[in-house]
């Protein structure tokens, strides 16, 4: 992989490998050619799917308003 730079601090750092540990612990590690290295996360990187259309109509739905009247 070339061309992945990440900011670090104030500096920018070039990366040369991007692994995760086998068996997996849940963390993506990001290294680069100086020896440097972190850790994050999977959860990080995973993308939300969007929510069913029919829960999201439902819950836009205004709820239905009721007046009352003092006598």
């Amino acid at each position: 992989m070339t061309g992945v730079k990440t900011k670090e601090l104030v500096l920018w750092v070039s990366l040369c490998n991007i692994y995760t540990d086998e068996p997996p612990t849940g963390k993506v590690t990001f290294k680069s050619p100086t020896g440097l290295y972190r850790s994050f996360p999977t959860a990080v990187f995973e993308v939300e799917e969007p929510a069913a259309k029919e829960e999201t109509t439902a819950a836009a739905a205004p709820a239905e308003a009721v007046v009352v009247k003092d006598a």
